[in-house]
Protein backbone atom coordinates (compact mmCIF):
# COMPACT_ATOMS: atom_id res chain seq x y z
CA UNK A 1 0.00 0.00 0.00
CA UNK A 2 0.63 4.00 -0.67
CA UNK A 3 2.36 5.67 2.89
CA UNK A 4 -0.66 7.96 2.90
CA UNK A 5 -2.99 4.62 2.83
CA UNK A 6 -0.90 2.79 5.54
CA UNK A 7 -0.88 5.91 8.08
CA UNK A 8 -5.14 6.45 7.24
CA UNK A 9 -5.54 3.06 8.35
CA UNK A 10 -2.91 3.09 11.31
CA UNK A 11 -4.85 6.35 12.70
CA UNK A 12 -8.07 5.39 12.00
CA UNK A 13 -6.73 2.82 14.43
CA UNK A 14 -8.34 4.02 18.12
CA UNK A 15 -5.32 2.16 19.07
CA UNK A 16 -3.02 4.55 17.36
CA UNK A 17 -3.68 7.96 17.44
CA UNK A 18 -1.71 10.33 15.74
CA UNK A 19 -0.32 13.46 16.90
CA UNK A 20 1.63 16.35 15.94
CA UNK A 21 5.63 16.07 15.98
CA UNK A 22 5.21 12.22 15.75
CA UNK A 23 7.36 10.12 13.95
CA UNK A 24 6.40 7.07 11.92
CA UNK A 25 9.04 4.62 10.72
CA UNK A 26 7.64 3.49 7.03
CA UNK A 27 10.41 0.61 6.34
CA UNK A 28 11.20 1.73 3.15
CA UNK A 29 12.28 4.40 1.23
CA UNK A 30 8.98 6.86 1.06
CA UNK A 31 9.41 6.92 -2.88
CA UNK A 32 11.62 5.11 -4.78
CA UNK A 33 15.11 5.67 -4.48
CA UNK A 34 14.15 8.01 -1.90
CA UNK A 35 16.66 9.15 0.94
CA UNK A 36 13.83 9.21 3.57
CA UNK A 37 12.31 6.59 5.24
CA UNK A 38 10.49 8.25 8.40
CA UNK A 39 7.28 10.28 8.14
CA UNK A 40 6.96 13.53 10.55
CA UNK A 41 3.48 14.39 11.51
CA UNK A 42 3.63 18.19 11.47
CA UNK A 43 1.69 21.52 10.70
CA UNK A 44 1.90 22.70 7.04
CA UNK A 45 3.91 25.22 7.74
CA UNK A 46 4.98 25.85 4.25
CA UNK A 47 1.07 26.64 3.00
CA UNK A 48 1.05 29.59 5.66
CA UNK A 49 -1.49 29.03 8.26
CA UNK A 50 -5.11 29.38 6.86
CA UNK A 51 -4.37 26.22 5.37
CA UNK A 52 -4.51 24.11 8.65
CA UNK A 53 -8.06 24.44 9.28
CA UNK A 54 -11.08 24.05 7.64
CA UNK A 55 -14.48 24.55 8.98
CA UNK A 56 -17.72 24.02 7.25
CA UNK A 57 -21.40 24.03 9.01
CA UNK A 58 -20.94 20.13 9.32
CA UNK A 59 -17.31 19.83 10.48
CA UNK A 60 -14.18 21.17 11.05
CA UNK A 61 -11.53 19.93 9.61
CA UNK A 62 -7.50 19.97 10.49
CA UNK A 63 -5.14 19.82 7.92
CA UNK A 64 -1.27 18.10 8.69
CA UNK A 65 1.66 17.41 6.74
CA UNK A 66 3.59 14.23 6.43
CA UNK A 67 6.52 15.43 6.18
CA UNK A 68 9.49 12.67 5.18
CA UNK A 69 12.19 12.85 7.12
CA UNK A 70 15.52 10.69 7.53
CA UNK A 71 16.19 8.15 10.27
CA UNK A 72 18.92 10.94 11.98
CA UNK A 73 16.47 13.44 11.28
CA UNK A 74 13.70 11.08 13.07
CA UNK A 75 15.93 10.07 16.09
CA UNK A 76 16.42 14.43 16.71
CA UNK A 77 12.64 14.63 17.17
CA UNK A 78 12.63 11.68 19.23
CA UNK A 79 14.81 12.70 21.33
CA UNK A 80 14.79 16.49 21.61
CA UNK A 81 11.41 16.99 20.02
CA UNK A 82 10.02 18.84 16.87
CA UNK A 83 11.59 22.10 17.06
CA UNK A 84 15.50 21.77 16.91
CA UNK A 85 14.28 19.77 13.81
CA UNK A 86 12.23 22.50 12.07
CA UNK A 87 15.20 25.01 13.07
CA UNK A 88 17.67 23.01 11.33
CA UNK A 89 15.42 22.62 8.16
CA UNK A 90 14.85 26.58 7.73
CA UNK A 91 18.43 27.11 8.50
CA UNK A 92 19.40 24.94 5.80
CA UNK A 93 16.87 26.29 2.87
CA UNK A 94 16.71 22.47 2.02
CA UNK A 95 13.97 20.88 -0.67
CA UNK A 96 12.07 18.73 2.26
CA UNK A 97 9.68 17.22 -0.47
CA UNK A 98 12.67 16.63 -2.91
CA UNK A 99 13.25 12.27 -3.25
CA UNK A 100 16.55 12.64 -1.86
CA UNK A 101 18.11 14.70 0.11
CA UNK A 102 21.12 15.34 2.52
CA UNK A 103 19.73 14.65 5.98
CA UNK A 104 20.31 18.27 8.22
CA UNK A 105 21.45 16.17 10.95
Amino acid sequence: PTALAMVAQLHADPRYPLSLGQVIEIGHPWLPDASCDHLLVCLPGPFGDDFEWLSTRERTVRFVWLLPVTRSEAELVRAQGLSPLQEMLGASGVDVAARSRDPVV
